[in-house]
């Protein structure tokens, strides 16, 4: 991360090191679990949202 990128005291929520998560947070450990468990994870009553499509393949 560029130093000019972290918020100011003022402007970050909680901390100017503590950045919100986003949905590409967890997208990688979603498509593992899908590998792994798919009848578990992949089940619509399970309600787990299927990941993006990764951008580096």
């Amino acid at each position: 991360m560029d130093p000019d990128d972290i918020p100011s005291i003022a402007a970050a929520a909680l901390s100017p090191t503590m950045l919100p998560f986003t949905q590409e947070d967890f997208d990688p450990q979603l498509e593992d679990a899908l590998e792994l468990f798919p009848d578990i994870v992949g089940d619509e009553k399970a309600g787990v949202k299927s990941p993006e499509p990764s951008q580096s393949g």
